[in-house]
């Protein structure tokens, strides 16, 4: 999928992640870890949906200051935006380097009997959410 992000947009898109992930409190940057790198493409491979919500972030934003344009894209277009932060935020934590410093080892096995009743249904736990029903929002809401 990352055949259709070009060298052009690669850049920009390294530029807007400068300005969302920048290295703070002992944690290093998005750029760093390669996120607009290797992580763009791990991303785009699992969820090539994304690409074009993307390319339409990385379209607006081209040419202007990475701050700006991240404010921009904020304010006028909820999906572009909702794209390019899970896109960046995706291949942020899929970077070893930051589950290292996290102490994130990975999900652990966990044996599972699909006869069991779950405990959170036994004890009551989900019941709030079941009478409360579905919710979802939309990227587009602001």
């Amino acid at each position: 999928m990352s055949g259709r992000i070009s060298a052009e947009d690669r850049a920009t898109y390294r530029g807007l992640v400068e300005v969302l992930l920048p290295a703070a409190a002992g944690m290093p940057s998005g750029v760093e870890v390669g996120v607009a790198d290797a992580g763009l493409n791990r991303v785009l491979s699992v969820r090539a949906d994304l690409a074009a919500e993307l390319l339409e972030a990385l379209s607006q934003a081209r040419g202007k200051e990475a701050g700006t344009a991240v404010k921009l894209l904020q304010e006028e277009n909820g999906v572009a935006w909702h794209a390019l932060r899970l896109v960046a935020f995706g291949a942020y934590y899929l970077a070893p380097p930051v589950q290292r410093r996290l102490g994130y080892t990975g999900q652990p096995a966990s044996p599972y009997d699909p006869d069991k009743t779950p405990s959170f249904v036994e004890t009551g736990l989900i019941d709030a959410v079941v009478a409360r029903g579905r919710l979802w929002r939309s990227p587009e809401s602001k």
